[in-house]
């Protein structure tokens, strides 16, 4: 099998790219970033908005596994390049014989004021009005599944979503998922329930396991590791680095200060999501997140435990 990994010099993209050589596949790289090629690797460097090679990138390319979208830059910045550049990709993969896609969505496009104690990849995620009240990364995420679910139906892509829970490893710690940060004092916000993450290694696992379905037809899956440790011991950990106190914040009283304040403040998005309700509740609402279609579909399970991520993602050769 040969795949094109869009984005694959990336954190998860390097990975996924190292799991496939692994597994014995060709791999082309389509990266903005420039790296050196790696045995069985092939390096095009271009950006996905302005180049015109994308077409003969999908030359002899069995499927497409895009990762590439922006994480960080102006809201309009973050959804033109994620978005945009994914429509110019699925054009020219639209006229390749590529017909098989595996998309990195993100447990971001749900809709997570409508959820109460589980997620399945069958609640209800973003729409056009309740997108406006997240961040530009939500918003990209949501409209790049969209439109990417709608080149496949058009076109009779194979497509496989995955959507990983925030992603973990050597060097990246998530502290995020936590709470905010004043000082020495990290807040932990819900910090008995577990807390959503997944090893990058682990994700990649899958990624590959995705790119091999030929099944046809559209799947939507969930990518988390199993709950093996709350918020409040993850925070432990990352505070091993980082320093400082802990403090518990229940989920309640977090998420009354964010509603009070948006009322006190205005519903301006410079306001820290530590006060956004739509963007606290995204991030710290205590919803049990399952894998089990992944398992089913993809035979995935995580390669790796905690303590053995843990232990991978602290050593310098990780």
């Amino acid at each position: 099998m040969k795949a094109l990994v869009s984005g694959g010099n990336g954190f998860l993209g390097s990975h996924v790219v190292a799991a496939l050589r692994e597994s014995g596949d060709s791999v082309r790289v389509l990266d903005a970033v420039s790296r050196d090629a790696s045995a069985g690797v092939e390096q095009i460097t271009t950006d996905l908005l302005t180049s015109e090679r994308l077409e003969s990138a999908f030359e002899g390319i069995d499927v497409l596994v895009h990762l590439a979208a922006s994480l960080r830059g102006r809201p309009e910045e973050i959804l033109g390049n994620t978005v945009d550049g994914t429509r110019r990709l699925l054009d020219a993969m639209a006229r390749s014989a590529t017909r098989r896609i595996v998309l990195a969505s993100s447990l971001s496009v749900y809709d997570w004021s409508r959820l109460e104690t589980s997620v399945s990849e069958d609640a209800p995620t973003l729409d056009r009005s309740s997108m406006q009240a997240l961040d530009a990364y939500a918003q990209a995420k949501t409209l790049q599944e969209q439109l990417t679910r709608q080149f496949a139906r058009e076109h009779g892509f194979t497509l496989t979503v995955l959507r990983p829970a925030v992603l973990w490893g050597r060097g990246v710690w998530a502290a995020f998922l936590l709470g905010q940060r004043f000082a020495g004092v990290q807040t932990v916000v819900a910090p008995s329930a577990p807390i959503r993450l997944v090893y990058v290694e682990n994700a990649a696992d899958a990624f590959v396991r995705a790119a091999r379905r030929s099944d046809g037809g559209e799947l939507v899956v969930n990518l988390i590791d199993d709950p093996q440790l709350t918020t409040w011991e993850y925070a432990g950990i990352v505070q091993r680095s980082a320093g400082g106190v802990r403090v518990p914040l229940p989920y309640a009283v977090g998420l009354f200060g964010a509603r009070l304040a948006s009322r006190l403040l205005g519903r301006a998005r410079t306001l820290p999501h530590f006060l956004q309700p739509a963007r606290f509740e995204a991030l710290h609402k205590p919803v049990s997140v399952s894998s089990r279609r992944a398992r089913e579909t993809l035979g995935w399970t995580p390669r790796f435990s905690f303590v053995e991520a843990l232990a991978r993602a602290e050593s310098p050769h990780g």
